[in-house]
Protein backbone atom coordinates (compact mmCIF):
# COMPACT_ATOMS: atom_id res chain seq x y z
CA UNK A 1 0.00 0.00 0.00
CA UNK A 2 1.42 3.08 -1.20
CA UNK A 3 2.60 6.16 1.34
CA UNK A 4 0.95 9.56 1.71
CA UNK A 5 3.87 10.81 -0.33
CA UNK A 6 2.53 9.00 -3.20
CA UNK A 7 -0.23 10.83 -3.57
CA UNK A 8 0.55 14.18 -3.26
CA UNK A 9 -1.68 16.72 -1.81
CA UNK A 10 -4.79 16.78 -3.42
CA UNK A 11 -8.18 14.60 -2.47
CA UNK A 12 -7.82 10.97 -3.26
CA UNK A 13 -10.70 10.42 -4.35
CA UNK A 14 -9.94 12.45 -7.33
CA UNK A 15 -7.38 9.74 -8.53
CA UNK A 16 -8.15 7.76 -11.30
CA UNK A 17 -6.75 4.49 -12.79
CA UNK A 18 -3.83 3.26 -14.51
CA UNK A 19 -5.87 3.13 -17.99
CA UNK A 20 -7.29 6.77 -17.43
CA UNK A 21 -3.85 8.23 -16.37
CA UNK A 22 -2.22 6.91 -19.60
CA UNK A 23 -5.14 8.46 -21.66
CA UNK A 24 -4.50 11.40 -20.15
CA UNK A 25 -0.82 11.25 -20.64
CA UNK A 26 -1.40 10.07 -24.25
CA UNK A 27 -3.26 13.49 -24.78
CA UNK A 28 -0.84 15.36 -23.35
CA UNK A 29 1.89 14.36 -25.26
CA UNK A 30 0.33 14.35 -28.28
CA UNK A 31 -1.16 17.98 -28.07
CA UNK A 32 -0.17 20.06 -31.13
CA UNK A 33 1.36 22.73 -29.22
CA UNK A 34 3.56 20.90 -26.83
CA UNK A 35 4.87 19.23 -30.23
CA UNK A 36 4.81 22.09 -32.91
CA UNK A 37 8.74 23.17 -33.23
CA UNK A 38 8.53 26.57 -33.02
CA UNK A 39 11.92 26.75 -35.09
CA UNK A 40 10.17 24.74 -37.84
CA UNK A 41 8.52 28.30 -39.45
CA UNK A 42 9.93 31.64 -40.40
CA UNK A 43 9.43 34.57 -37.98
CA UNK A 44 6.62 36.35 -39.59
CA UNK A 45 4.36 32.98 -39.64
CA UNK A 46 5.22 32.32 -36.11
CA UNK A 47 4.27 35.77 -35.29
CA UNK A 48 0.79 35.34 -37.38
CA UNK A 49 0.23 31.80 -35.69
CA UNK A 50 0.84 33.71 -32.36
CA UNK A 51 -1.90 36.37 -32.97
CA UNK A 52 -4.20 34.17 -34.69
CA UNK A 53 -4.10 31.97 -31.13
CA UNK A 54 -6.49 31.85 -28.15
CA UNK A 55 -6.54 30.12 -24.57
CA UNK A 56 -6.13 26.38 -24.48
CA UNK A 57 -7.90 24.21 -21.86
CA UNK A 58 -6.59 20.21 -21.44
CA UNK A 59 -5.07 18.69 -22.58
CA UNK A 60 -2.88 21.83 -23.36
CA UNK A 61 0.76 22.51 -21.13
CA UNK A 62 1.10 25.70 -22.57
CA UNK A 63 -0.33 28.53 -24.15
CA UNK A 64 1.06 30.54 -27.42
CA UNK A 65 -1.13 34.05 -26.73
CA UNK A 66 -0.36 37.52 -26.97
CA UNK A 67 -1.96 39.94 -24.71
CA UNK A 68 -2.64 43.43 -25.26
CA UNK A 69 -3.18 45.46 -22.43
CA UNK A 70 -5.33 48.88 -22.67
CA UNK A 71 -5.84 51.09 -19.83
CA UNK A 72 -6.65 50.86 -16.44
CA UNK A 73 -10.47 52.00 -15.44
CA UNK A 74 -10.39 53.36 -12.11
CA UNK A 75 -13.28 52.97 -9.38
CA UNK A 76 -15.17 56.63 -8.82
CA UNK A 77 -13.39 57.28 -5.59
CA UNK A 78 -10.20 56.95 -7.29
CA UNK A 79 -8.61 55.43 -4.60
CA UNK A 80 -8.12 51.54 -6.18
CA UNK A 81 -8.33 50.06 -9.82
CA UNK A 82 -11.29 48.19 -10.73
CA UNK A 83 -10.50 46.79 -14.34
CA UNK A 84 -7.63 47.00 -17.14
CA UNK A 85 -8.71 46.67 -20.33
CA UNK A 86 -6.88 43.70 -22.54
CA UNK A 87 -7.34 42.20 -26.04
CA UNK A 88 -6.12 39.03 -27.13
CA UNK A 89 -3.55 38.17 -30.34
CA UNK A 90 -6.02 39.71 -33.22
CA UNK A 91 -8.95 39.75 -31.90
CA UNK A 92 -10.47 43.13 -31.47
CA UNK A 93 -13.02 42.52 -28.57
CA UNK A 94 -11.74 44.20 -25.03
CA UNK A 95 -11.83 42.12 -21.90
CA UNK A 96 -12.42 43.87 -18.42
CA UNK A 97 -9.86 41.83 -16.65
CA UNK A 98 -10.02 42.62 -13.05
CA UNK A 99 -7.05 44.07 -11.75
CA UNK A 100 -6.84 42.13 -8.17
CA UNK A 101 -6.75 38.82 -10.87
CA UNK A 102 -2.92 40.45 -11.35
CA UNK A 103 -2.08 41.18 -8.13
CA UNK A 104 -3.49 39.01 -5.75
CA UNK A 105 -2.29 35.28 -4.51
CA UNK A 106 -4.53 32.24 -5.22
CA UNK A 107 -3.48 28.55 -4.80
CA UNK A 108 -1.72 26.33 -6.69
CA UNK A 109 -3.70 23.19 -7.40
CA UNK A 110 -0.88 21.06 -7.70
CA UNK A 111 1.01 21.93 -3.99
CA UNK A 112 -1.93 23.79 -2.53
CA UNK A 113 0.81 26.70 -1.88
CA UNK A 114 0.38 30.44 -2.45
CA UNK A 115 1.39 31.47 -6.15
CA UNK A 116 1.07 35.04 -8.17
CA UNK A 117 0.89 35.73 -12.21
CA UNK A 118 4.29 36.90 -13.18
CA UNK A 119 5.62 38.94 -15.52
CA UNK A 120 8.98 38.90 -16.55
CA UNK A 121 9.31 35.84 -14.14
CA UNK A 122 8.62 38.62 -11.15
CA UNK A 123 5.68 38.27 -9.39
CA UNK A 124 3.09 40.77 -10.06
CA UNK A 125 1.79 42.04 -6.12
CA UNK A 126 0.88 45.50 -6.74
CA UNK A 127 -1.32 48.22 -8.60
CA UNK A 128 1.89 50.05 -9.95
CA UNK A 129 3.47 47.06 -11.70
CA UNK A 130 -0.34 46.26 -13.94
CA UNK A 131 -0.22 50.48 -14.53
CA UNK A 132 3.36 49.82 -16.20
CA UNK A 133 1.70 47.22 -18.40
CA UNK A 134 -0.53 49.26 -20.04
CA UNK A 135 -0.06 50.13 -23.83
CA UNK A 136 2.74 47.05 -23.99
CA UNK A 137 1.77 43.80 -25.32
CA UNK A 138 2.90 40.37 -23.60
CA UNK A 139 3.35 36.98 -24.80
CA UNK A 140 1.90 34.31 -22.30
CA UNK A 141 3.77 30.63 -22.34
CA UNK A 142 1.61 29.03 -19.61
CA UNK A 143 -0.04 29.51 -17.18
CA UNK A 144 -0.37 26.99 -13.89
CA UNK A 145 -3.73 25.75 -12.97
CA UNK A 146 -5.12 27.74 -9.05
CA UNK A 147 -7.94 28.71 -7.28
CA UNK A 148 -9.28 31.65 -5.77
CA UNK A 149 -10.44 31.00 -1.63
CA UNK A 150 -13.85 31.08 -2.95
CA UNK A 151 -12.84 28.45 -5.36
CA UNK A 152 -13.03 30.21 -8.43
CA UNK A 153 -10.24 29.18 -10.95
CA UNK A 154 -7.26 32.11 -11.11
CA UNK A 155 -4.42 30.24 -13.37
CA UNK A 156 -1.16 31.99 -12.47
CA UNK A 157 0.01 33.55 -15.93
CA UNK A 158 3.51 33.84 -17.13
CA UNK A 159 3.60 37.07 -18.79
CA UNK A 160 6.57 37.83 -21.18
CA UNK A 161 7.88 41.35 -22.72
CA UNK A 162 8.35 41.25 -26.42
CA UNK A 163 11.40 43.67 -26.98
CA UNK A 164 13.18 45.06 -30.36
CA UNK A 165 12.35 43.99 -34.20
CA UNK A 166 10.17 40.93 -35.51
CA UNK A 167 13.05 38.84 -35.78
CA UNK A 168 13.73 39.51 -32.08
CA UNK A 169 10.94 39.08 -30.98
CA UNK A 170 9.87 35.73 -32.73
CA UNK A 171 13.16 34.37 -30.93
CA UNK A 172 11.87 35.64 -27.91
CA UNK A 173 8.78 33.56 -28.46
CA UNK A 174 10.72 30.58 -29.52
CA UNK A 175 12.88 30.45 -26.55
CA UNK A 176 9.70 31.33 -24.06
CA UNK A 177 7.98 28.66 -26.25
CA UNK A 178 10.58 25.49 -25.64
CA UNK A 179 10.70 26.96 -22.02
CA UNK A 180 7.66 26.51 -20.71
CA UNK A 181 7.00 23.01 -22.56
CA UNK A 182 9.98 21.86 -20.90
CA UNK A 183 8.55 23.58 -17.76
CA UNK A 184 5.27 21.94 -17.61
CA UNK A 185 5.93 18.57 -18.36
CA UNK A 186 8.39 18.88 -15.20
CA UNK A 187 5.36 20.00 -13.12
CA UNK A 188 3.76 17.07 -14.41
CA UNK A 189 6.48 14.58 -13.42
CA UNK A 190 6.69 16.37 -9.66
CA UNK A 191 3.11 16.54 -9.45
CA UNK A 192 1.32 13.68 -10.87
CA UNK A 193 -1.61 13.33 -8.64
CA UNK A 194 -2.43 17.14 -9.98
CA UNK A 195 -6.10 16.38 -11.42
CA UNK A 196 -5.05 19.06 -14.11
CA UNK A 197 -2.40 16.68 -14.96
CA UNK A 198 -2.37 13.05 -14.77
CA UNK A 199 -4.64 12.54 -11.93
CA UNK A 200 -2.95 9.53 -10.70
CA UNK A 201 -0.89 8.34 -7.59
CA UNK A 202 3.15 8.76 -8.06
CA UNK A 203 4.72 6.05 -9.88
CA UNK A 204 1.18 4.19 -10.56
CA UNK A 205 2.66 3.63 -14.42
CA UNK A 206 6.09 4.77 -16.72
CA UNK A 207 5.16 7.87 -16.91
CA UNK A 208 8.30 9.69 -16.15
CA UNK A 209 10.08 7.37 -19.57
CA UNK A 210 7.63 8.94 -22.47
CA UNK A 211 7.81 12.88 -20.38
CA UNK A 212 11.46 12.34 -20.54
CA UNK A 213 11.77 11.64 -24.11
CA UNK A 214 9.42 14.28 -25.08
CA UNK A 215 11.60 16.61 -23.16
CA UNK A 216 14.17 15.28 -24.83
CA UNK A 217 13.30 16.05 -28.33
CA UNK A 218 11.84 19.53 -27.47
CA UNK A 219 15.36 20.81 -26.16
CA UNK A 220 16.65 19.69 -29.31
CA UNK A 221 14.28 22.27 -31.43
CA UNK A 222 16.48 24.46 -31.63
CA UNK A 223 19.24 22.08 -33.96
CA UNK A 224 16.78 20.95 -36.23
Amino acid sequence: MGGINDFGPGPRELLVDEAEARRRLGLMLGDKLLRFNPYSVDDRTLMDCVLRARWLQFPSLTQMVIVHFGEIIYRPSGKAADYVNVSIGNDPAVIMLPVKNLISPSTYLATFQPIRVQLNDRNITSLAMVESMQGKSYFVSHMLPARTSNGDMHPACRFYSLRGSLSNRAEQIRRRMIQSKLVMLEEVIRHPYCRHYLSCRRNLFDYMTPIRLAMEKITGFSDS
